[in-house]
């Protein structure tokens, strides 16, 4: 790969929850760091945001990689960030 991300990621998120949920319980690193890079650049383009977060903190339980699970830990910080910022604006 020549980029950080690509299309691959950018469809991936686009197509939500399954997809996402698969490429985090595969057993391909690059293709883990590749999608939460994309999703720490791309928030808004995160949808259930919500479910993302539980799919990602259940997801530390099984993975063993310190890079993987940091990144994944501040992306989860960031995710509640805009998530809890977003249910504030709907009251």
């Amino acid at each position: 790969f020549s980029k950080p991300y690509g299309l691959l990621e950018e469809l991936t998120v686009e197509d939500g929850i399954d997809l996402i949920d698969e490429i985090i319980y595969s057993e391909e690193e690059e293709h883990i760091n590749r999608l939460l890079d994309y999703m720490n650049d791309n928030m808004k383009k995160v949808k259930e945001k919500n479910k993302i977060i539980n799919l990602l903190k259940e997801s530390i339980k099984y993975n063993d990689d310190p890079i993987i699970n940091k990144k994944t830990e501040e992306l989860i910080k960031k995710l509640e960030k805009a998530y809890n910022e977003n249910k504030e604006k709907r009251k």
